[in-house]
């Protein structure tokens, strides 16, 4: 399987591996990759292998060093949030058993075993991606990072001239943690600003003022839907340059 993934066989060699261990072929797969931070993947490997024995349909693959595969059948319907649970329970199982935490990529459900390679290549995309964006987090599925993979296209000599804009000492002052917590929570929330005040634990007056600065200083309104996502995306950017510039 780990041939399949990493797409090192030709069809007529695919459909001689399906046929000598029984694989089936057309079936609904998605890839799981389990990146390590700080212990060899062996460790894992071994560890999940206690949680997807061999004789239930999920294959484990030993990719790297650093890296442990799950490929899940995924021939029941499953929807979107018990992929996403799933991959907070490898995560779960991980760090209670070693105190270790892992990156987790999720690719897209392939229908054969031809497209595996595909849904590999996303899952390890997911997390090269996510660990850019969503710092905050460590389990990333593809289909969710549509505007991050698309950021991620972007040159990265633009991302360095947009990212200028952003570290003006003035700009610099106003952002600070306290501040960006504050427009993290605010779009997570969808621009409401009682649910945000109530999550952040501040007064509605309080949020309303910190909009106010945001939008004297830097002249975006970030309650206009419009320029949120101008900021949004100006955001994006700078941390693309600052992860490789």
């Amino acid at each position: 399987m780990r041939r399949i993934i990493l797409n090192q066989l030709d069809e007529l060699e695919l459909r001689e591996l399906v046929s000598d261990y029984k694989l089936e072929l057309a079936m609904p797969r998605c890839v799981y990759l389990v990146r390590t931070r700080g212990m060899e993947a062996d460790s894992v490997y071994q560890m999940l292998l206690k949680a997807f024995p061999r004789n239930q349909g999920d294959i484990l693959v030993l990719v790297d060093g650093m890296t442990v595969s799950l490929i899940k059948d995924i021939s029941d319907d499953v929807d979107e949030d018990e992929l996403i649970q799933l991959g907070a329970a490898i995560d779960e199982t991980i760090e209670n058993e070693t105190s270790y935490k892992a990156y987790i990529g999720i690719g897209g459900i392939k229908e054969n075993l031809f497209q595996l390679k595909e849904s590999y290549e996303e899952a390890s995309l997911a997390i090269e991606v996510g660990k850019i964006y969503s710092t905050s987090k460590r389990i990333y599925k593809y289909s969710n990072l549509l505007l991050e993979r698309f950021l991620y296209e972007v040159p990265l000599h633009l991302c360095e001239r947009y990212s200028k804009g952003l570290f003006i000492k003035e700009y610099k002052k106003l952002l600070s943690d306290e501040m960006l917590r504050t427009i993290d929570k605010f779009f997570e929330n969808s621009l409401n600003l009682s649910e945000t005040s109530r999550q952040l634990f501040i007064h509605r007056n309080t949020l309303v003022y910190r909009l106010d600065k945001i939008q004297k200083v830097m002249g975006l309104d970030l309650r206009n839907f419009h320029q949120a996502v101008t900021f949004k995306i100006m955001m994006m950017l700078m941390d693309r340059y600052a992860w490789e510039g």
